[in-house]
Order: structure tokens, then sequence, then C-alpha cells
């Protein structure tokens, strides 16, 4: 108990009854172990913050890996994750893909989602490297699987009837624990300014992840 409150208490036994100051002594002790447990908790919460990664991937910095026009290549870009948070995201790996789908719709989402997942799951398992420092970048190189043509490039870039989409995810440690962030970005369109990115219905938070998942494939 504080000396500000014994103090108190013991002025008060001079003016009220023994019923009254066991109420007092009780109310006061209740009072200094809420505070004593809101100081604690303050300096735990801000220890643990101090420890914890926060990996975002940012849409602005999405970029084409030479021709932005790739008629007759491959559609390839760079994806540019950054660590915003005070701690090193540690023990990490990232994987990345492109799927060019025929419209936007969350169904469609949903099911690149199920596809992709299975994928990303066995690639991050292959291997770590430390990465990702607090406020740092790592570019991602990202290809499309199929070769541009005149008229998917009109279908892509034009006309937008079919839609270039970009997952990816990096698995990673902190102070916190074990996680993984994911992106899910669409091209809604090609400007003077750049490339224009929405984020998916889904897939774009970070999770957490049983530390069983965290194993490296032999």
């Amino acid at each position: 108990m504080s000396g500000i409150a014994s103090i108190c208490l013991t002025i008060a036994g001079f003016r009220f009854s023994p019923k009254l100051q066991r109420t007092l002594f009780w109310a006061a002790a209740l009072a200094c172990f809420l505070l004593a447990s809101v100081r604690v908790w303050t300096t735990e919460h801000a220890k643990v913050m101090s420890q914890i990664a926060s990996l975002d991937c940012s849409r602005s910095e999405v970029a084409f890996a030479g021709d932005p026009f790739p008629v007759g290549q491959k559609v390839q870009v760079f994806m540019v994750w950054h660590n915003y948070g005070p701690a090193p995201a540690l023990n990490g790996q990232h994987f990345a893909k492109m799927y060019i789908l025929s419209d936007n719709s969350r169904d469609s989402q949903r099911k690149m989602i199920a596809d992709w997942k299975p994928i990303a799951d066995q690639w991050l398992l292959k291997g770590r490297d430390p990465l990702f420092h607090p406020d740092t970048d790592r570019r991602i190189a990202v290809a499309s699987d199929e070769i541009v043509t005149e008229s998917s490039h009109r279908e892509l870039f034009v006309d937008y009837t079919r839609r270039i989409f970009l997952l990816s995810a990096v698995r990673f440690t902190d102070g916190a624990g074990d996680h993984e962030a994911h992106a899910c970005l669409f091209l809604m369109g090609v400007n003077a300014l750049g490339l224009s990115w929405e984020e998916c219905s889904e897939y774009v938070t970070t999770v957490d992840i049983p530390k069983r998942s965290f194993r490296l494939v032999p």
C-alpha cells in the first residue's frame, strides 16, 4: 500500500468508527492494487510493443520490372514489403505469385486464395534468412505464367476485362512470437501517374501461426 494511503488511514483512525476504518482500509487496498496492476500492464505492454515487427506491402510502390506493356513477354513487377515496427522481423521467408483472372469478384478472389495457400505453405517452409530490419524494405520480383499477346495486352491494360492479381506472404518471428503477413492486390488501372492497385477483400492482414508451422523442411 502506498505511503499516502497509509497516512490517510492513520488520520482516519482518530476520527471514524472501527467499522468505517475497516471499510476505508479495504477500499484503499483495492485502489492501490488496481493502480499497481495498471502500472505493471502499461510497462509490460510497452515492452512487448517495442519487440514487434509490423510488415506491410505498399500498394504505391508496386512497379513494373522492365517494359510496362510487355507484348511478347511475361508481366513482371516488384512488390515492396516494409517493416514499420520498432523490432526486426527475423527468421523470415517470403513468397509471391501473380494470377490473371477473368474478373475481380469476391468469389473469384476466394478461389484464387484457396489455390494459393497450399503453394505458399510449401514454399514458406523451405528455409529462412534474417530480413526486414526496422525502417527497411524488401523488394520481391513477381512474374506472370503466360506471355502477353496483343489481344491479352488490351484485356489487361486497356479494357480491364481480365485482372492482374498479386499474392504475397511473409512468415517471420519477432518478440511476440511467430506470424505470417499477407498481401493481396489487383491492378485497377495504368495512367500517367503509374499503377493503381487495390486491396482484395481478403488475405490482407497479419496472423499468428502455431509454432509447429515454423519447422524447417529437411
